[in-house]
């Protein structure tokens, strides 16, 4: 079974729930209504009425897991991670991967007992990189040097935003690149949306950056896109001396589109065949999970593995 995990393109989800850690029960109670969280659910290990089905087939949990979410009727609250055996399908999640869509596609067996703690499925991502300004950087927090890029893209308005950072830059390389770095220091560095100050995650130095010149561009590897910025921090593949800053657009990261239909809660049905592709192992299926922050099995916080030995499988959006 192949599954993936789609995000909201709407303003940061993540950064929407990090509000909610308040230490005042009142303002956690308002924040909670204003900005409700998700629960998908991809599996289950112990059904309502105690039956343990850790070792029963995949098809047999979901079928579970279905009855329970329809008996808990708590939708857009609760849900199922949708599934489905169309490989077009997984497909076209794995296509639109990392980019405000699925983080990739899962492939599990569907007669495969729950394996705790065990690689017990194939995990596929894409690799996806993009070219960014370097619009300013932070110095380490123990010395005097660079500790990390903060990266921009111009948007149609042509307002450089900042989307995310790299930190991997190698020790060796930081004596001349804060060198360099320094010597490109001019405000405003980012003339849209600007990394935030020092909060209650982050000290003063830690949150401080200094603003550079749009000259330099890096290429990035990145895994996901939520709200418009990398959703975690960014591997520096290279520089690019050869690029201008302002083609640096963010259109590189913008929205995969996903067919109508292809993200839709499913059950394990019939198998379908995209044309020029092999035929599929009898059982495959495709399933999707979206919400990257609350995926559980139901009775279990334990995480699916990333590998699957093969035979019949199903697809599933992680």
């Amino acid at each position: 079974m192949a599954n993936s995990s789609s995000t909201s393109t709407a303003p940061c989800r993540s950064t929407l729930l990090q509000a909610r850690l308040h230490p005042a029960d009142s303002r956690i109670r308002k924040l909670s209504a204003e900005t409700p969280a998700r629960l998908i659910l991809f599996d289950i290990l112990v059904t309502p009425d105690g039956e343990n089905v850790i070792d029963a087939p995949l098809v047999k949990r979901r079928a579970a897991l279905e009855t329970l979410v329809a008996a808990c009727g708590v939708p857009g609250r609760l849900t199922l991670s949708p599934v489905s055996r169309d490989r077009c399908a997984a497909q076209e999640w794995l296509h639109a991967a990392g980019r405000g869509a699925p983080d990739g596609v899962v492939a599990k067996r569907l007669d495969s007992a729950y394996a705790p703690g065990e690689r017990a499925m194939i995990k596929v991502k894409p690799r996806r990189t993009a070219d960014c300004v370097v619009g300013g950087f932070r110095y380490q927090t123990v010395g005097p040097q660079v500790g990390s890029l903060l990266l921009g893209l111009y948007d149609a308005a042509g307002r450089l935003n900042h989307v995310g950072f790299t930190a991997t830059i190698a020790n060796r390389e930081r004596p001349a690149l804060t060198h360099k770095l320094e010597a490109l220091i001019e405000p405003p560095g980012f003339t849209g949306t600007a990394p935030g100050g020092p909060s209650r995650w982050s000290t003063e130095r830690s949150g401080a950056w200094q603003p550079l010149r749009p000259e330099l561009v890096v290429e990035v590897e990145y895994n996901q896109v939520t709200g418009g910025r990398f959703r975690h921090g960014t591997k520096l593949v290279r520089w690019r001396p050869d690029k201008a800053a302002s083609q640096c657009t963010l259109d590189q990261i913008a929205p995969a589109q996903i067919a109508p239909g292809r993200i839709a809660p499913g059950r394990i049905t019939e198998t379908a065949v995209c044309p020029g592709s092999a035929e599929p192992g009898a059982g495959e299926y495709s399933q999707p999970v979206s919400s990257p922050q609350s995926h559980k099995d139901a009775g279990d916080d334990q995480r699916d593995a990333d590998h699957d030995s093969g035979g019949q499988r199903t697809a599933k959006d992680h």
